[in-house]
């Protein structure tokens, strides 16, 4: 069974991301939550379908999991959300720098799910968008959605 991701591209502020840098004593996993489809809130333009197995997706979730830290509990460690509706965050795993921010950590969870993307020196959002609309142009035109490979070079 093939299943549908959407990567979605938000290009932020720089100063979010000098903000971070400076400012933080840790890196955090938002999460954000839709009381409604999401995909009818976010432009298209803004959006792209990645096919991946289930297996993979499996893969993904257990990346995602990886990522967050725990307590002595072993529950995710929750931070306080400095904006309203803003989602929620967790205390991740990783650390937080120039090299290792947001966007590496998406190419990151993309790979692990089996999506062939490069996952060093993605210092942009903009630079995983670009590959992610690459591999979903090429899966919508060369794979029948009911037997989706795991990555673009069909493996």
């Amino acid at each position: 069974m093939a299943m549908v991701i959407f990567l979605r591209a938000r290009i932020k502020v720089f100063f979010s991301g000098a903000k971070a840098l400076v400012a933080s004593d840790y890196s955090a996993v938002q999460v954000l939550d839709y009381y409604s489809n999401p995909l009818e809130e976010i432009p298209e333009e803004t959006r792209v379908p990645l096919f991946i197995s289930e297996k993979r997706m499996k893969k993904l979730i257990r990346y995602m999991d990886k990522s967050i830290a725990l307590n002595k509990k072993r529950l995710p460690i929750s931070l306080k959300a400095y904006e309203e509706n803003t989602g929620y965050f967790f205390k991740a795993k990783q650390g937080y720098s120039m090299f290792s921010n947001c966007n590496t950590w998406s190419s990151q969870a993309l790979h692990a799910a089996g999506i062939s993307i490069k996952t060093r020196f993605n210092l942009t959002a903009q630079s995983v968008f670009e590959q992610a609309k690459y591999i979903s142009d090429y899966q919508q035109e060369f794979c029948r959605l009911d037997s989706v490979p795991n990555t673009v070079t069909g493996n």
